[in-house]
């Protein structure tokens, strides 16, 4: 069998969470040998923070400063490639107005 570069096949779409929700992004890659998978996140300032490795980055909880564009690199002996998806998290405070005015609440003034 040849060697042959890793190419990313697929990766979960951008996403939008509330803060504190659980989440997993997801990875699939194709290459032989067999690619070794990263995940990093982008920082404001152009770097990169090393997040995980494998096909799944699994967050329990998402926080506000987990935000971001996550890239997902698979990597062998014959190259590499990166894909990215973004991730949106919104804090708890954010709700629409007509959710705090119930009909119960109504009735009691």
């Amino acid at each position: 069998s040849s060697a042959d570069a890793p190419v990313v096949t697929w990766i979960s779409n951008s996403v939008l969470v509330m803060a504190d929700s659980p989440l997993t992004l997801s990875c699939s890659v194709e290459g032989n040998p067999e690619p070794t998978i990263s995940w990093s996140l982008r920082t404001a300032d152009g770097g990169s923070e090393r997040r995980g490795g494998g096909r799944q980055l699994v967050f329990r909880a998402v926080s506000l400063s987990e935000a971001g564009r996550y890239e997902c690199e698979a990597r062998n002996s014959e190259g590499n490639q990166t894909a990215a998806v973004d991730l949106t998290v919104h804090g708890k405070s954010v709700a629409p107005v007509s959710f705090t005015i119930s009909a119960g609440n109504l009735h009691q003034l």
